[in-house]
């Protein structure tokens, strides 16, 4: 079934998505945004993490930190599932459940090239509003050693992860899942 399978489910979930919504399965349509939603928190956070550790072992690897990741990380299948989400000229919840997964990866998916450019030429609505969520400090090109309340790094924790992630000019700060704000994507 395509659910199980890591790839296949971001084809499937828009696909289904927007079937229950134009057939009014409106308990339908609320059940696979929600799956997607989970989906798209796992692997917010597995971005964060492989950004993280392929970023400060060798910087110069930042605009292709997603390159040969393990399965269910696959790049192409993820813009598929942005593609299909965006194919309605409806801003739909499926299309912000993206928006705030882009968020949730602290805007770092935004520095690999081949993804930014997807975006750029396919679906440019879906990236301007990817964009109006962000700070002009946000998505700052390294990630904080620390929090800057609890001074811990959350990647030390069980799927602890960044909030907020800012360059102040003179280095990069930040606050974790347990002293910053909740991401819309885990609310």
């Amino acid at each position: 079934m395509a659910f199980d399978h890591p790839n296949k489910r971001w084809e499937a979930c828009p696909m289904l998505y927007q079937a229950a919504r134009f057939y009014g399965m409106a308990d339908l349509a609320d059940y696979v945004l929600e799956f997607q939603r989970e989906i798209m928190k796992a692997t917010a956070l597995k971005i964060q993490v492989i950004y993280y550790e392929r970023c400060m072992a060798d910087y110069g690897t930042r605009n292709q930190f997603l390159d040969n990741v393990e399965e269910g990380m696959d790049l192409h299948d993820l813009m598929l599932g942005i593609h299909l989400a965006c194919e309605s000229d409806e801003f739909s919840p499926l299309q912000e459940a993206w928006v705030d997964f882009c968020q949730a990866t602290m805007f770092w998916i935004l520095s690999v090239e081949r993804f930014d450019g997807f975006l750029r030429q396919t679906v440019p609505a879906f990236r301007d509003r990817v964009l109006d969520k962000m700070d002009p400090r946000d998505g700052p090109d390294y990630t904080p050693e620390r929090c800057k309340d609890c001074r811990e790094n959350p990647f030390l924790r069980d799927e602890g992860h960044w909030v907020q992630a800012w360059d102040m000019g003179f280095g990069i700060e930040g606050r974790c899942d347990q002293c910053g704000p909740e991401l819309p994507l885990f609310k």
